[in-house]
């Protein structure tokens, strides 16, 4: 993180050993983060209670606190951080919680904790939320990240059972847009439609979903009921 600083954006040290060489690290850190800009670099400290082990003392996380106490009076380096001393843990049972905790402070931006009773709103725009909040995780991953097709389409057939029916179609036509060759996404378009009584746009998608996928029987059943009407 501190020489190769465009090699990731998320670290994690699990209560690192710093004392060694004369804190060669943390004073390499306090360099470092005094010159360089970490704008989208996040970094999760871990410190242990050393004092558990008989053959450690409290000053071998020394340097560590040193570490973050730089960190908590020098903030003008845009590095994201957080720290947390585990009192109830040792070197040796800290890993699994500090992992844990670490990429869930990384990504945090990725759950969007929005509760459901706000997206069921008829006024609220589920699409425009969804689409900037992936946005919003692109941005933080440094690739594009699309809607997953499995959760729009979910809530696509929700709002399909609260007769919320415009909420379904901006959401299945997110689908196509990021997954034009998903035979699943054409039908579930076929199905919003055909409950829009648009008949010839819901035909349409209905065949587009059989064409990508032959096995569809739902699409072949609906496009004979709809041709021999």
């Amino acid at each position: 993180m501190l020489d190769h600083t465009e090699l990731f954006n998320g670290y994690i040290a699990i209560d690192p050993t710093l004392k060694w060489d004369k804190n060669m690290v943390v004073d390499k850190a306090k360099m470092r983060l005094s010159e360089k800009d970490f704008s989208r670099t996040s970094f999760y400290l871990s410190i242990a209670n050393q004092g558990y082990s008989d053959t450690e003392t409290s000053k071998d996380n020394a340097a560590a606190f040193e570490l973050a106490d730089y960190l908590d009076n020098n903030k003008r380096n845009n590095l994201k951080y957080r720290w947390k001393y585990y009192e109830e843990d040792n070197h040796g049972s800290v890993p699994m919680i500090s992992a844990y905790n670490g990429l869930r402070f990384i990504l945090d931006f990725y759950n969007p904790r929005m509760p459901y009773t706000r997206f069921r709103e008829p006024s609220f725009k589920a699409d425009l939320f969804l689409v900037a909040h992936y946005n919003k995780v692109s941005e933080n991953f440094g690739y594009k990240v699309k809607p997953p097709e499995s959760l729009m389409n979910w809530l696509g057939y929700l709002f399909i059972m609260e007769k919320q029916y415009d909420k379904s179609y901006r959401l299945f036509k997110i689908n196509i847009d990021n997954y034009p060759d998903s035979p699943n996404a054409y039908d579930s378009m076929g199905k919003v439609l055909l409950l829009q009584r648009d008949t010839a746009g819901a035909l349409l998608n209905y065949e587009k979903s059989l064409k990508l996928n032959p096995e569809n029987s739902n699409a072949e059943r609906i496009i004979g009921s709809i041709k021999n009407e």
